[in-house]
């Protein structure tokens, strides 16, 4: 072979793959746009300037698997359309996929759903179907798709209506959605269950109301000139998925969702609402109710005797996801707790040895020695009763004592270690029929029950009150509460 065209060939070798060698190398630079103020899924950090949240690390992963570099920006949730058409960023993060948007940008596969839902102050005695109606205020967030949703549900015109009212407040952000609450400006804030979740945690004034939608798909959109980024970004959207890295993402920040398993704190001598059968298994309103509740929604439950002195602890920590068995719902529960909606008003009584002479005038009077079960509701109403002074005189003496569970009260009782024991009306059958005591006193209407659970856990909250909502209309609640005595 003729050596010129031999080296002639060499050459254009190495050129080709030096040509190849720089393709390979070369990485491409992407420009996301992020919002500055939507926690947890991308926020701005007040000391770095640096973003951060869920879709940051989404994106980052993805750049890894798919090798490319990111470069972030801040962006408005109402300019972002404008800057994917004129090209000044690539993609923008954490936006639901609505038919409007879809016109004008294309969107990855699904990579969380959004529900919107509702915040109001504890203090409040805001609902849900108050801000629907237009009665209470409720803030959010220019141009997203909260605004959007209430526009839709409203109608223009009403819309406009109730926002000159001042009955519609537009904040610049999520967080300042949720401080218009906090100052009480609004009466309600708008914003994503995520949101939400993580909010309740950091802001315990707040309290999750309940979700105004079902569902809403939210994507990365990019733009419809680009469909070879929007290929890359599922690819590695899918590849996170498959990893498990995505879950381990979501479980970071507790974004909430229905576990296919709860563990549920009782007390095992809390009759009717929880104790144990004769074969040693947890029974009673409560525990079939939650039962039912659990078989309709495909989860399943464990029940676990926690004293009451530990059971709001027990929930603090994770050690139980929820307590049921007659617990009342009190403003120092709600400090560290969050509560499902009601589902029983209960009195207080007062109960004493068949035959003892002991009167309610005596009760009242502090004259008597009194048992109470110790950190119930039974305990603060009979002080709020007494009176502070008289109360704390008798804690010192020794005539208010103080029991660890309904079975410790009961035996208080029976041996004559005091002259009446205090628990709720739910119990009255128990003690008149099956312990054959003597009502001494009744005091109606001073309780209301709900089923405690961790605050930023909106998920397990929704399902419940809808499962207590589908309890009562099925009429299972009816027969457990003639099963119980409670009716």
């Amino acid at each position: 072979m003729n050596k010129k065209i031999v080296w002639l060939a060499a050459m254009i070798l190495l050129i080709l793959i030096a040509g190849s060698a720089g393709c390979i190398a070369e990485k491409k630079v992407y420009t996301v746009g992020v919002s500055s103020a939507l926690e947890p899924f991308s926020a701005k950090n007040a000391v770095t300037g640096d973003p951060y949240g869920i879709d940051i690390d989404i994106i980052d992963w993805i750049a890894k698997d798919q090798g490319f570099d990111v470069v972030y920006t801040y962006i408005g949730a109402d300019k972002y359309l404008d800057a994917l058409d004129a090209g000044t960023v690539d993609v923008v993060t954490g936006k639901v996929i609505t038919e409007d948007r879809l016109k004008r940008c294309d969107f990855t596969d699904v990579y969380y759903t959004a529900k919107y839902g509702l915040v109001v102050r504890k203090d409040s005695n805001v609902t849900l179907d108050e801000v629907l109606r237009g009665q209470a205020s409720i803030a959010a967030n220019s141009g997203s798709a909260y605004e959007k949703w209430l526009k839709a549900h409203h109608g223009e015109d009403t819309f406009n209506e109730l926002v000159a009212a001042g009955k519609i407040i537009i904040k610049p952000s999520v967080n300042a959605v949720i401080y218009s609450v906090l100052a009480k400006e609004a009466d309600s804030g708008m914003t994503s269950g995520g949101s939400i979740s993580q909010m309740l945690n950091e802001y315990t004034p707040l309290m999750f109301a309940g979700y105004i939608s079902e569902g809403n798909d939210a994507g990365f959109s990019v733009a419809k000139s680009n469909p070879e980024l929007l290929k890359i970004l599922n690819n590695g959207l899918r590849n996170m998925k498959a990893s498990g890295e995505y879950d381990q993402v979501m479980k970071a920040y507790g974004i909430p969702h229905v576990k296919s398993a709860y563990k549920v704190g009782t007390d095992k001598d809390n009759y009717p609402y929880s104790h144990l059968d004769e074969n040693g298994n947890f029974t009673g309103f409560d525990i079939d109710s939650i039962r039912w509740i659990a078989e309709q929604n495909g989860f399943a439950v464990t029940f676990e005797d926690i004293p009451w002195s530990k059971n709001i602890n027990a929930i603090v920590t994770g050690t139980i996801d929820m307590f049921a068995s007659g617990m009342s719902i009190t403003p120092e529960r709600l400090e560290k707790v969050a509560f499902s909606n009601p589902y029983m008003t209960e009195g207080m009584s007062v109960f004493s040895q068949p035959q003892s002479p002991v009167s309610k005038a005596d009760f009242e009077a502090g004259k008597i020695s009194v048992g109470v079960i110790y950190g119930t509701a039974d305990e603060r109403f009979l002080k709020n009763l007494l009176g502070s002074e008289l109360y704390d005189t008798m804690l010192m003496k020794k005539t208010i004592k103080m029991y660890d569970s309904q079975a410790d009260l009961e035996k208080g009782l029976q041996s004559g270690q005091v002259a009446v024991i205090l628990d709720n009306t739910g119990s009255d059958s128990y003690y008149e029929k099956m312990l054959t005591m003597k009502l001494v006193a009744s005091y109606p209407d001073t309780d209301r029950f709900g089923y405690a659970m961790s605050n930023g856990d909106i998920e397990l909250q929704d399902v419940v009150n809808k499962g207590l909502a589908a309890l009562e209309s099925s009429g299972k609640r009816a027969e457990l509460l003639a099963t119980y005595g409670l009716d």
